[in-house]
């Protein structure tokens, strides 16, 4: 899973801030980059044995990520309505976990996550490391595996 660098740095910081006694200073900025580009660094050297997706492709399209994971593994999976309405199932049921224990560790989007991002977006992107992590992560979608 690649995901855009703002987005897994504005992730990574509300989990390492909200919650803990650490301030999002620009040296936690450059430290997320820096591991974000060098855990992409990684896979793009090793990219023959890796199957890349982009995280958004995958939340809007599960139908076709089970499609391309299953091909991949060597299985056949139907493409049909009980496939789609059993992923629906899934999705709503973990929503409605999440309503019953929301925590700031929480993964799926909330009011507070968008208060955050929207707070320290600009600073992430105008950070001195934001060029490189960008510059891989549009080098590593190229090889994302559920493009058509």
């Amino acid at each position: 899973m690649v995901r855009r660098p703002e987005d897994a740095i504005i992730s990574n910081l509300y989990r390492k801030v909200v919650g803990n006694d650490v301030s999002p200073d620009r040296d936690l900025f450059e430290m997320l980059l820096v591991s974000y580009y060098n855990y992409y660094l990684f896979v793009k050297k090793n990219i023959r044995k890796i199957n890349v997706i982009r995280f958004e492709t995958s939340i809007e399209n599960e139908v076709l990520l089970t499609k391309k994971i299953a091909e991949e593994l060597g299985f056949e999976v139907q493409l049909d309505d009980s496939l789609t309405e059993m992923l629906s199932d899934y999705k709503e049921m973990m929503q409605k976990k999440e309503a019953q224990k929301e925590s700031h560790a929480s993964s799926l989007p909330n009011e507070n996550r968008a208060r955050f991002k929207t707070e320290y977006l600009n600073k992430v992107l105008n950070s001195p490391s934001y060029s490189m992590a960008e510059t891989i992560y549009n080098e590593l979608i190229s090889y994302d595996l559920l493009s058509e």
